[in-house]
């Protein structure tokens, strides 16, 4: 059984991540990081404490060494908590979301977007054979659910990476195109009044943020989709420093002082 699992963790390590397998190291060529200190309960591949973007492997010999997760398309993956090596296919790393680091803050969800409907009112009742009507917004849109026959909300689709969604790769609702209420569709094909207000609606698209650095305190970290730049939804963010003395302030979203010259925060970018 111990060799069963030997394997399979090798397996899985070596097909999913960039970083070295657990079946490479070796150890008199310094490969991966040992972490001496590091005191292994049983074989396997665990988070580590202190880092979202790194995982540790203790092998059979229960010698612990650190990995690092590699970027996909500019996005740095973290080691995804869910991971299981005994599930074929599943991911060592994966992107931030998908992850769900316990270091990472806490992501505040969005108010639902209110949807123009007015003889359609989401979680109620509704009768499949007659209430054949669609209503949306942005790219959300009710529609009668024939399993529960209740007013369901529906999201457009999107297709490729869901971590970096291009405009051209997102369908929006397009009210009043059908003659029942509407469809989801292609952002060139709704008309320009409609791709304007869309534009213009902070509810429709994800806000911008702000995120301190996990190392310095003078670097912090920004995103803000842009629909002008075929971006409506992106988990790529820019890494941006604060002037030379000063250091970020999460609370209110700017630079700061530093508290004296001798703050190891500062200057640190």
């Amino acid at each position: 059984m111990k060799l069963l699992l030997t394997s399979l963790l090798v397996l899985a390590v070596a097909a999913f991540t960039s970083a070295k397998p657990a079946s490479e190291i070796d150890a008199s060529k310094g490969e991966g990081e040992l972490l001496p200190d590091y005191k292994c309960e049983a074989e396997g591949v665990f988070s580590d404490l202190e880092k979202c973007d790194c995982y540790i492997v203790c092998d059979a010999n229960l010698v612990a060494r650190r990995f690092f997760c590699e970027k996909r398309g500019g996005i740095q993956l973290y080691f995804k908590q869910s991971y299981n090596p005994l599930t074929k296919g599943d991911n060592i790393c994966d992107v931030p979301s998908v992850a769900a680091c316990p270091l990472l803050p806490p992501v505040t969800p969005r108010p639902p977007i209110q949807l123009p409907c007015v003889n359609e009112t989401e979680g109620e009742a509704c009768d499949v054979v007659r209430d054949c009507r669609q209503c949306g917004y942005c790219d959300e849109y009710l529609y009668c659910n024939p399993t529960t026959a209740i007013w369901t909300r529906e999201r457009c689709p999107i297709r490729g990476d869901p971590s970096l969604v291009h405009v051209h790769d997102k369908l929006f609702w397009n009210q009043g195109s059908t003659v029942h209420g509407g469809t989801c569709a292609p952002f060139a094909d709704l008309p320009e009044t409609v791709r304007q207000q869309y534009k213009d609606d902070a509810a429709c698209k994800q806000p911008c943020e702000f995120k301190e650095d996990d190392v310095c305190g003078q670097v912090y970290h920004y995103r803000e989709p842009d629909i002008n730049m075929d971006i409506w939804m992106t988990e790529n963010w820019e890494r941006l420093s604060c002037p030379a003395a000063t250091k970020w302030d999460q609370g209110n979203k700017t630079c700061t002082f530093c508290a004296n010259e001798d703050d190891t925060t500062c200057n640190c970018a």
